[in-house]
């Protein structure tokens, strides 16, 4: 799975999106999919573990997950006590989990349930470069991770907003800093 972001520098327009690729044992592609994630959702981060969410409500049991995202292996290691804190942005998400898992949290990353795969390599890496598990990255996870980069940023763009818009903004952003600068010689 993979989240993406479009529209970062400017808060209120941010949209993101993730993508889901289910991968056989054989390295069959079985299906995918790509999806927006609500406006509260507001990081790529946050995109990522939306698609751990939705992978984990549509199974009876946690199936193999693949991230490329460590702080979500981190924060599910540190088990749902602190991953639901307060305190913590993602912690709604986390609840979701633990609430449809029915055990800490801990147990995702201990079992291999979730596994962190940094898999943006060239594709001479295939075969070459080992995953933190020790497995050998392979041709089906090069693959698997283009394919769910580009569906996370479909599902960024399906509710991205307009050109004209980021257009405006950029515009707005250079008269801005062209005013201050000449409030700055008065």
């Amino acid at each position: 799975c993979d989240g993406s972001l479009v529209f970062g520098r400017w808060a209120p327009f941010r949209s993101t999106g993730f993508g889901i690729a289910v991968v056989s044992e054989e390295g069959e592609l079985l299906g995918f999919g790509y999806g927006t994630p609500p406006s509260r959702v507001y990081t790529a981060a946050a995109a990522e573990l939306w698609a751990i969410v939705t992978i984990i409500e549509m199974n009876p049991f946690p199936p193999r997950i693949k991230t490329e995202c460590l702080s979500l292996i981190l924060a599910a290691k540190s088990g749902t006590l602190c991953a639901t804190d307060g305190s913590k942005q993602l912690a709604r998400l986390w609840k979701s989990i633990a609430n449809k898992i029915g055990a800490d949290m801990s147990t995702l990353a201990e079992n291999g349930a979730v596994t962190w795969s940094p898999t943006h390599r060239s594709y001479a890496a295939a075969g070459e470069r080992r995953l933190p598990c020790g497995a050998k990255l392979t041709a089906t996870d090069w693959r698997a991770t283009r394919l769910v980069d580009s569906l996370a940023k479909m599902g960024a763009a399906a509710q991205r907003a307009s050109d004209d818009i980021e257009d405006l903004l950029i515009s707005t952003a250079k008269l801005v800093t062209h005013y201050a600068a000449q409030l700055g010689q008065v």
